[in-house]
């Protein structure tokens, strides 16, 4: 996947999470998601600010990802123990 499809799957999943888990309301991730894309659109070609940006919401996504498979583990270590009883 090249920089850029990363950090446009990664920019996209972290605004999906967020608006899931209920951290933004539907109103305030469209108004954050338009500036962080305009601001997206304007530093487009600064080099290191799209690779700041880009490794920025890599870490959310990585961490997202983290909680949803620690999460798995304990459902299954919950669902383990249940079925023991």
């Amino acid at each position: 996947m090249t920089d850029i499809t990363r950090f446009r799957a990664d920019f996209k999943a972290a605004f999906a999470h967020w608006r899931k888990s209920g951290e933004v309301s539907e109103r305030e991730a469209a108004q954050q998601y338009s500036e962080a894309a305009a601001a997206v659109q304007e530093h487009m070609h600064d080099e290191g600010w799209m690779e700041c940006a880009g490794a920025h919401f890599r870490r959310i996504v990585e961490q997202i990802e983290n909680e949803s498979r620690r999460a798995s583990q304990i459902a299954a270590a919950v669902r383990g123990q249940r079925a023991k009883q």
